[in-house]
């Protein structure tokens, strides 16, 4: 009697042991799963933080040359004007009316060169900027406003989208550790 006491103590313990053994390589996993959901988070919240920095620099330097391109085309647009009006009078100003088209074409360059080409929208707002260019107007003016305000509206609410950390495209930030 002794002996099957001592038997099912020792099946008891074995038993008891196994167990202990299955908690602690379940908590090991449940540990595991966490660290890599915490590391995953900090890492889409790291990546959500830079590309919205980075975007809204983007967006405020191609609304700052688009405005200084207006400026500029607005500055030509009335010398010009006083150059017509003074006709030969004034030999200060086809110098002046050279230094602001170069400047027009370096901010077209630039917005040209921040923009996604694979984008019809951007197409459409150096086409814009091309328009007003040719022709300083009020209807041109109001066009090249128009596009790139609506492309600052669709590329704000992308970078509201990125900052909220929501990517659909991406699985897993960090690769799994092997």
């Amino acid at each position: 009697m002794a002996t099957i006491i001592a038997a099912v103590s020792a099946g008891i313990a074995l038993l008891a042991a196994g167990g202990a053994w299955g908690a602690v390589l379940v908590n090991r996993r449940n540990a595991t799963d966490t660290i890599r959901a915490m590391v995953n988070t900090g890492a889409r919240t790291s990546r959500a933080a830079v590309v919205s920095a980075n975007r809204q620099k983007w967006i405020d330097a191609i609304r700052d040359d688009v405005a200084e391109f207006i400026s500029v085309r607005s500055q030509l647009k009335g010398l010009e004007n006083l150059h017509r009006d003074l006709g030969a009078a004034s030999d200060h100003l086809p110098a002046e009316e050279r230094l602001l088209r170069t400047r027009l074409l370096m901010l077209r360059a630039r917005v040209e060169m921040r923009l996604n080409h694979d984008e019809d929208e951007h197409f459409a707002l150096l086409s814009a900027m091309d328009r007003y260019d040719e022709k300083a107007s009020q209807v041109a003016d109001l066009a090249l406003r128009t596009k790139a305000r609506s492309i600052f509206k669709a590329e704000w609410t992308r970078l509201k989208k990125e900052a909220s950390g929501i990517d659909p495209f991406v699985r897993e930030v960090v690769p799994e550790r092997r």
